[in-house]
């Protein structure tokens, strides 16, 4: 499954407006399949235990996680257990970091964080997906 995430799946974090009604940063896990293989998503959502089923508009289907309890408890357990053997466990780690802390203040929104748990937040969106290359992940820097 590890090699399927490594191919095919994303690790998001993201800034939301703090003019929204809940302004808050957004963790999402996605894995993403083709109509065909719908299948596997729904048995790979099985075996993690968590995780909806999405279509898009050009009917690719996504296995999505964002519940922070889910994330943490199941999602991250599973990756710390079995790593990702490419350049996407450097984005995993990140991501395990912030929902790590978004978990911790579950529910309770952005002005509820610290003004270094912000920083750090930002600080890991800045070097995640398409922005880790040529920069030194979150991890390398602790």
């Amino acid at each position: 499954m590890a090699g399927f995430v490594a191919a095919d799946g994303s690790f998001f974090l993201q800034r939301a407006s703090e003019t929204g009604k809940w302004p808050n940063y957004d963790a999402t896990f996605s894995l993403a399949q083709d109509k065909r293989d719908e299948s596997l998503l729904i048995r790979i959502g099985q075996v993690l235990g968590c995780g909806r089923i999405r279509t898009d508009p050009n009917g690719m289907r996504y296995l999505t996680v964002r519940n922070k309890e889910e994330l943490l408890l199941k999602l991250v357990a599973f990756f710390t257990k079995y790593p990702i053997l490419n350049g996407k466990q450097g984005d995993f780690l990140n991501f395990a970091s912030a929902v790590s802390i978004l978990h911790a203040n579950k529910g309770k929104g952005l002005k509820n964080l610290s003004d270094e748990q912000r920083a750090t937040l930002d600080l890991i969106i800045s070097k995640m997906n398409r922005k880790r290359y040529g920069a030194n992940n979150i991890q390398d820097e602790e």
